[in-house]
């Protein structure tokens, strides 16, 4: 062992030994990240360092625990972090009748009416759900039902993050936590990214509005959120069955017609990790003000200050002219719009744009040959898929028992009206 003196500011932690350098680390890459890895899915590095010095340890280990704090904002480690952690225990445990529906859990339903009633005068930092992807779709939901002034308050201050404990993990893989340990890191540095949501509504009941943040999917798409709950005891295998059995084995035939907005002009398809950091608008944002200052109880409000028509009237001709719209005609394997589900190559969490995925069906020369080229990952370069960036999309399916998969719940009563909201929720995540 050889003395190296190690030296420590807001910006650095650098060691050196007599005038050379012999290394540093940013401080915003302590506890987790290494700055040159992608989206989290990253290996750690280790620097060990040995004192005999029981009191420089202490030291050492209280000031990064204060750099961590001071870098999420927060009161110094003497005082508590207040941040509301919902636990969903019986994510698994829910079934369904003969029929169909869904049994009446006393659990389910729980996280629509933590929407409808949780305050921002609580004094949370963050909400943290534990469980499944549905569990944020029910606070979303419940929370986007209350009247326009309250919603506006709380998702402006309050930010929301998931631990999954799912079958799936569509939030953590598009919104860049995709696992558990880039979840928490996250949650500890209050780093936070503002996200689009999805507004749905069908034409059997126009006046409920649906909120997704997955995104949407009618074809093999909504066969497979129809069947779901008959194989469960499959677990995460009847997802890959039921898209074999629905697109190559026993297909169900779905054409109909889609309308769509395009985003003008189209901008280039690049994939998460490819987005830059730098000058992005949407990176690492910085709150001003917290829920730990001094003056939050003042008649000062924070407000989401986006544009509400689409909340109330997704894809409205008030706001998309006739003239805006195109549209396609084909018999279709599956139609996505897409938000951050994974199967979004292109997809962003914030970009303000709809990924319009159109895979039609050919002959069967050239559908074989998408089959095969989706085995690869590489469906994009057949001509049977279209993949655009759009700002409203709308559905109108021949045959009237169609249905839609949202968020992998099913979504009936055809034809369906999309559009999104651009950075309607903030949410603890890197990138």
């Amino acid at each position: 062992m050889r003395k190296t003196e190690l030296r420590f500011d807001p910006e650095t932690i650098k060691w050196s030994r007599g005038v050379k350098m012999l290394g540093e680390l940013l401080t915003d890459d302590v506890v987790g990240p290494w700055h040159r890895a992608k989206v989290l899915m990253r290996t750690p590095q280790y620097v060990d360092f040995i004192n005999l010095e029981t009191e420089v340890i202490d030291s050492w280990v209280g000031a990064i625990q204060e750099l961590v704090r001071w870098q999420a904002r927060a009161p110094p480690i003497a005082e508590k972090r207040l941040l509301k952690v919902v636990v969903n225990p019986h994510r698994e445990n829910d079934r369904r009748d003969g029929s169909g529906r869904r049994r009446n859990d006393t659990l389910w339903g729980h996280g629509a009416e933590m929407g409808k009633s949780y305050s921002a005068d609580d004094g949370f930092e963050a909400l943290v759900f534990i469980g499944g992807d549905g569990t944020l779709c029910e606070f979303m939901n419940g929370l986007l039902t209350r009247p326009e002034h309250e919603w506006r308050e709380i998702v402006a201050s309050t930010p929301i993050s998931l631990i999954s404990a799912g079958t799936q993990n569509a939030f953590g893989l598009g919104a860049g936590i995709p696992t558990v340990d880039a979840a928490l890191y996250c949650i500890l540095k209050r780093k936070m990214r503002p996200l689009d949501v999805v507004m749905a509504v069908s034409a059997a009941n126009p006046d409920v509005v649906h909120y997704s943040y997955c995104g949407l999917g009618w074809g093999v798409a909504g066969d497979i959120a129809a069947e779901s709950e008959r194989y469960r005891w499959m677990g995460t295998f009847r997802y890959a069955f039921l898209k074999v059995k629905r697109s190559a084995i026993l297909p169900k035939k779905h054409t109909g017609r889609v309308r769509y907005v395009l985003t003008e002009p189209q901008p280039p398809l690049l994939r998460y990790d490819d987005y830059p950091d730098a000058g992005a608008l949407d990176q690492f944002e910085v709150e001003e003000g917290t829920v730990y200052d001094t003056d939050r109880f003042s008649t000062h409000r924070k407000s989401w200050a986006g544009i509400a028509g689409s909340i109330s009237s997704p894809a409205s001709h008030k706001r998309y002219p006739e003239f805006l719209w195109k549209e396609d005609c084909s018999d279709y394997v599956v139609v996505g719009v897409v938000n951050i589900a994974p199967d979004g190559a292109y997809s962003h969490p914030s970009d303000g744009n709809l990924d319009l995925i159109l895979t039609r069906r050919g002959n069967m020369k050239r559908t074989m040959k998408l089959f095969g080229l989706y085995t690869m990952g590489k469906e994009l370069q057949s001509d049977l898929v279209s993949y655009l960036k759009v700002k409203a999309v709308v559905i109108e399916p021949d045959h009237p028992t169609d249905c839609m998969n949202i968020d992998g719940e099913v979504l009936e009563g055809g034809p369906w009206r999309m559009e999104v909201v651009p950075s309607l929720f903030k949410v603890l995540s890197e990138k």
